[in-house]
């Protein structure tokens, strides 16, 4: 625990640096999500794990492609937990100059996924949106916090929706020139 304070100690008060988020730049990482869903069914504990790449296309504007693994355990029964696979593309903006080693970023993505568990499967649709601060450890490596609402819709044999509400930790590689 004090390796960690002392890690984020360094990161607010240490020097600038120039982030690799301007036009051209690539970004690869991905990050952890472990949320409580509240559906037709009752509670469950959702894990996802998320890895992504993307390129900068503007200064401070990335999208990319993001690679979903899900795994639901239903508060009513773990035995019957499952997971699940799927992708979203999405686009990340960084509002703060490329200077600050501390900066705020909005995404938004949309994808799709399913699953197959004892002869049932089913697909669904996704949307999120995720607010969070990236802890630039240098210019290439950045750690990463953000809130994410994400709201699925499940078709075929089950239908209805899942909005989870939970903190994305993750990390990112920024690549380039």
């Amino acid at each position: 625990m004090r390796k960690m304070i002392f890690l984020l100690l360094v990161i607010v008060v240490s020097n600038q640096v120039t982030a690799q988020i301007k036009k051209g730049q690539w970004l690869a990482g991905g990050n952890v999500n472990w949320t409580t869903s509240f559906n037709s069914y009752g509670t469950s504990t959702v894990i996802k794990i998320m890895p992504d790449v993307g390129y900068f296309f503007l200064d401070k504007l990335a999208g990319g492609l993001k690679i979903n693994h899900t795994i639901v355990i239903p508060g009513y029964d773990s035995s019957q937990a499952y997971s699940s696979f799927g992708f979203s593309p999405f686009l990340r903006y960084y509002f703060l100059p490329a200077t600050n080693t501390i900066n705020v970023f909005g995404e938004a993505s949309y994808g799709w996924g399913g699953f197959y568990y004892n002869d049932y499967d089913d697909i669904n649709h996704q949307w999120s949106v995720s607010v969070g601060a990236a802890f630039f450890l240098n210019r290439y490596v950045a750690l990463e916090a953000a809130l994410n609402y994400i709201n699925i819709t499940e078709q075929h044999v089950v239908s209805g929706r899942q909005k989870t509400l939970g903190i994305n930790i993750g990390f990112q590689v920024y690549l380039g020139k």
